[in-house]
């Protein structure tokens, strides 16, 4: 079923033929791919030029959220602001994360799906700018996903990816996953081109951490 939804039938989003996967690998150690650190993913994404009209990343895990005094956990991801973008995807309600959301410091907030609004708020509007705590932080509801939007696999929160790449050292912190969509006249080929290129500069650069990685485009 997983070959036939997402490579027959296609993924299940607005250009979903032209969304690809990027990892790292290192055949030096057999390391054919590994997660994606935020410092490569943060060079990745100013150093393209033509590849990619949107270079994403999230990791997922537990989110623990409260309503009130009653608290509940959920499979959740922390996501980029183009995450969005990247599928086509737009909220049914509300909107989705703003670039500032997902700066260190900003102030927390979150997107829920569509099944939590119907549960928990009989799918009233005014659950826009209701406050929640999300793992002991206050966060804004500020946007519902659209119903079966469960990317990317059955969640059902969603919240800003804020790391400080200054506060970890590189090649440090949570691996990432890192999707893109291919910019009009770019395939697979070209993409994995440019994005060769640029691994050979950050292995000039930085080869402690980046000697012999090289990035690898998947469909």
């Amino acid at each position: 079923s997983i070959v036939y939804g997402a490579l027959l039938r296609g993924l299940p989003f607005e250009n979903g033929d032209r969304i690809v996967a990027l990892v790292r690998a290192n055949p030096s150690i057999g390391a054919e791919r590994m997660g994606v650190s935020i410092h490569d993913y943060l060079d990745w994404h100013e150093r393209q030029r033509s590849a990619f009209t949107h270079l994403a990343a999230l990791y997922s895990g537990t989110v623990n959220v409260r309503w009130g005094d009653e608290p509940e956990r959920f499979s959740g991801s922390f996501v980029t602001a183009n995450t969005f973008d990247v599928l086509g995807a737009r909220a049914a309600l509300g909107r989705t994360f703003s670039e500032e959301e997902t700066r260190p410091g900003a102030a927390a907030t979150v997107v829920l799906s569509h099944r939590i609004w119907m549960e928990r708020f009989g799918g009233s509007p005014t659950v826009l700018g209701q406050v929640v705590k999300v793992n002991g932080e206050q966060a804004e509801i500020i946007g519902i996903m659209p119903d079966g939007f469960a990317f990317p696999d059955r969640q059902d929160v969603w919240v800003p990816l804020r790391m400080d790449p200054q506060a970890i050292p590189r090649n440090g912190g949570t691996w990432l996953s890192v999707f893109g969509l291919l910019a009009p006249g770019r395939d697979i080929d070209t993409a994995t081109l440019e994005m060769t290129g640029i691994g050979r500069q950050l292995a000039e650069e930085y080869p402690e951490t980046n000697g012999g990685v090289w990035p690898v485009v998947l469909p």
